[in-house]
């Protein structure tokens, strides 16, 4: 049995054998995980941290010197962020795990019991023989979810159970999304999270800003409109030598829910400064970009399309383009949410896919979608 908040984050599992004193209960405190109330796993940035079992009778973590309160552990992954090798601190090789394509473990695989979280970095619930992945959303068998698209009148030439359009070789969805938009019957929050390298994380952090700043400067239905903007910065010491800094970035945002990433990089045409390609890949020209390039590319990743004038104008050297947000561009990220269908411009290129979550007792399907710009 599950408990999970208003949000859909899973907070409990309890399995059953038997009576009460059969039960195995496991909490997880955001990236702490405890077991039968005591600590058990830390989840890290590649990794995570086990704690050695502590009888002590206030039950408190004492790391020490490193060496008895707590053990590091390390993973190797590969392009689509699947966990396939498992480090210890003592560079001891704890699990190997290899895959079929959806997801299923071969029996080449080893140390199975180390760690739960495997293919695309979800958790594998093995007990009682289930075999499932939870993607958060939804579950799924190693094939297929196993239960439907809650979007799925929006892709009706595909299955509503097929995972990543039956293409796991090259796509990974980690739960289908690029945004989110969260309403709660009072208030509308529009969220994302973008991973970058050390070289690139001011810049981010300055684009993502752009947005985070229109907090309190609309509103729909009366209700304010907030966005919270986050940036996950990769340290290069967590990166495995030999692998591309930019490829193990886009797996990390692959692997996590509403994932994008932001990079510097050179781009080789001249008239382009920054472009944005699937939705979520951001790359950014540091040497021809503008202040206002960056945020541009981001407004991409939560469903924009080009506009005629404000921080959408297609050409940074246009003189409409400001970086003036207008309202219907605020209404069309989260109608994009609420339809969960992303937008597509002349060429057929995608803006970001957004996903809604209605965490209230307030039918969204009364909203009237009219909104308001707060004047300051």
């Amino acid at each position: 049995m599950n408990t999970y908040d208003v949000t859909g984050r899973k907070l409990r599992a309890e399995y059953h054998k038997g009576g009460e004193q059969d039960t195995l209960r496991t909490d997880y405190c955001s990236n702490l995980i405890y077991e039968q109330g005591r600590p058990k796993m830390l989840l890290v940035n590649g990794g995570f941290v086990t704690f050695n079992d502590n009888d002590n009778a206030n039950d408190s973590l004492s790391f020490g010197d490193g060496l008895g309160g707590a053990s590091y552990h390390y993973y190797l992954t590969d392009h689509l962020g699947n966990n396939r090798v498992v480090v210890g601190e003592n560079d001891s090789i704890e699990q190997v795990n290899h895959y079929y394509p959806y997801g299923g473990l071969m029996a080449e695989s080893t140390g199975g019991d180390t760690q739960r979280y495997k293919y695309n970095g979800k958790e594998l619930d093995r007990m009682h023989g289930l075999d499932w992945y939870d993607y958060g959303a939804r579950w799924m068998n190693g094939l297929t979810f196993t239960t439907p698209d809650p979007k799925a009148w929006d892709y009706t030439d595909v299955s509503p159970y097929v995972y990543c359009e039956n293409n796991p070789i090259k796509f990974v969805d980690p739960d289908g999304r690029d945004y989110d938009v969260f309403y709660d019957g009072a208030s509308i929050t529009i969220c994302a999270t973008y991973f970058t390298d050390e070289k690139s994380a001011e810049s981010a952090k300055e684009a993502i800003a752009h947005w985070n700043n229109l907090n309190g400067q609309f509103t729909m239905d009366g209700m304010p409109v907030n966005f919270d903007f986050t940036v996950s910065v990769v340290s290069s010491k967590d990166i495995p030598p030999g692998a591309s800094t930019e490829k193990y970035i886009k797996s990390k945002a692959n692997a996590t829910i509403s994932g994008n990433t932001y990079i510097l990089k050179e781009i080789d045409n001249s008239n382009i400064n920054g472009e944005t390609q699937s939705g979520r890949l951001v790359t950014i020209d540091p040497q021809k970009a503008t202040s206002l390039t960056g945020a541009h590319e981001v407004g991409h990743t939560i469903g924009l399309q080009h506009s005629d004038a404000g921080l959408m104008t297609a050409a940074s050297s246009d003189s409409k383009r400001s970086d003036k947000v207008s309202k219907n561009e605020v209404l069309n990220i989260i109608r994009g949410a609420v339809k969960g269908k992303p937008t597509k411009d002349t060429k057929g290129n995608s803006a970001g896919k957004g996903y809604f979550h209605n965490t209230s007792e307030y039918p969204h399907k009364k909203f009237k979608y009219k909104m308001k710009e707060i004047r300051r």
